[in-house]
């Protein structure tokens, strides 16, 4: 006993030795997973926010630990800008903690095979990024699933019973047909979200969408390559999609991606990749448009003081107002790689990794429209940056260069003109009150001409 109490005293540099008394000065990994930053309010001191961000670090095949890091926004921030996904870092004077299986910590965190956790405290507890020439045997960790090779769904598997899969968690191989640009989405709790959305296929099945949240996961996937890049994913949530109809994937907090993976599954699916062709299909807006409602602008009101929660709907109706007569505050430009402002005249990111890379922008349209038919007038609708070169008939690009005039006598050949609008309703709430229609925003989709019958 004597002896097992000295071991248990002497340092631990490796995970698989940690146990419940273990002392660690510093110990080393691969970075599987970091989640972004976060603010938790104690109920003990609801007045002092504290600050906490969480990694995976790995230094074999099965040994694997999470690491939470405690502190202020200062100390936060800096710890978790010195690393990214896939670095090599050093973690110094941790706590070893026992898991407490029962708590909601662990339902929400990714499973790991240790039973210990590790805490990191400022000003103590520190994380160093390490040159990853010293460790070859960390890096090739990178390319081993934490799963079995087999432990996975194809996507036809998840449409055939996408019934039993609803709501469920599912680890999925994959690789990536697209890479869409990154989006500030407004969750019901009034709180701005990133989301990426990728369009993933195998040899199964070659559209399927799948969404990631997390804001250093969104970082990670910018990198991943059409048709190049597989992915093992783990513990992605299935949900269905009442926009499209079909069944799609989503990032949690218990996700975790390994990049290329050294399975034999993995090696057939890029061979597939590298030669597949894509079938042809109904185009998406298409398949909106048979699903949408058609309806009228104070019906659409009234169904939404009924709190319907989100819709697409088609109106025959006129575009009343849009402010497009000057360029101020009229359009903006982001980046595809890391969504900071691009300047509109010069056209480049200010973010110096951005710099020198044809990485491209996303156009948006700023201002917002009013339509009108016969019962009401719906106002502050949305216009995407597609749907509106397709309206003035040229790109955004020549459209700035025009003088005010010349943008005022264009706005009115296409006011007033009535047409069929595809509109996309989303609501910030679930609830249903008097106010209800305050609470949901409007996208134009699309507009078609209005034949006669």
């Amino acid at each position: 006993m004597n002896d097992y109490r000295a071991l248990t005293r002497c340092p631990i540099t490796r995970i698989g030795d940690i146990r419940a008394e273990s002392e660690i000065n510093e110990i080393t990994g691969l970075v599987l997973l970091k989640q972004e930053k976060r603010v938790v309010t104690s109920p003990k001191n609801p007045l002092k926010p504290l600050h906490v961000f969480g990694i995976i670090i790995r230094d074999a095949e099965m040994d694997f630990i999470y690491v939470t890091c405690w502190g202020s926004r200062e100390y936060i921030e800096h710890m978790a800008s010195k690393f990214e996904i896939q670095s090599i870092v050093r973690i110094k004077n941790p706590i070893v903690k026992i898991k407490n299986f029962d708590s909601d910590d662990e339902v929400y965190r990714p499973w790991t095979p240790s039973d210990y956790c590790l805490v990191l405290n400022e000003p103590i507890g520190l994380i160093e990024l390490t040159d990853e020439s010293s460790r070859p045997d960390l890096i090739s960790l990178a390319s081993f699933p934490i799963r079995d090779h087999n432990d996975f769904y194809t996507l036809e598997d998840l449409v055939v019973d996408q019934r039993n899969k609803i709501n469920q968690d599912a680890n999925l191989l994959f690789c990536i047909r697209e890479v869409k640009s990154v989006q500030e989405i407004k969750n019901r709790n009034g709180q701005m979200r990133s989301k990426l959305e990728l369009i993933i296929f195998d040899q199964t099945k070659d559209y399927f969408k799948l969404n990631i949240w997390d804001k250093e996961l969104i970082k990670f996937a910018s990198s991943w390559l059409v048709k190049k890049t597989v992915i093992f994913a783990v513990d992605l949530r299935l949900y269905f999609n009442e926009y499209t109809k079909c069944l799609e994937a989503s990032t949690t907090s218990r996700t975790i991606f390994t990049v290329n993976p050294d399975i034999s599954e993995g090696y057939c699916l890029y061979k597939h990749a590298k030669t597949c062709q894509f079938a042809q299909t109904l185009p998406i807006i298409d398949q909106i448009k048979d699903k949408a409602i058609k309806t009228n602008i104070e019906s659409l009101r009234k169904s939404l003081g009924q709190a319907l929660l989100s819709e697409f709907v088609l109106i025959d109706a006129v575009i009343t107002s849009f402010d497009i007569d000057s360029n101020l505050f009229l359009f903006s430009l982001k980046c595809k790689r890391c969504n900071l402002d691009v300047n509109l005249i010069s056209k480049k990111c200010p973010n110096q990794n951005c710099k020198g890379q044809d990485i491209g922008y996303t156009k948006l349209v700023n201002r917002t429209l009013n339509v009108s038919d016969h019962t009401s007038t719906l106002t502050g609708v949305k216009i995407s940056a597609k749907l509106f070169e397709s309206i003035v008939g040229m790109t955004i690009e020549d459209f700035m260069k025009l003088d005010d005039e010349a943008k005022t006598r264009l706005k009115w050949l296409f006011l007033f003109e009535r047409k069929r609008l595809l509109i996309k309703v989303t609501c910030q709430s679930s609830e249903s009150d008097e106010n209800a229609f305050l609470k949901y925003y409007f996208k134009l989709i699309n507009i078609d001409e209005l034949y006669d019958n």
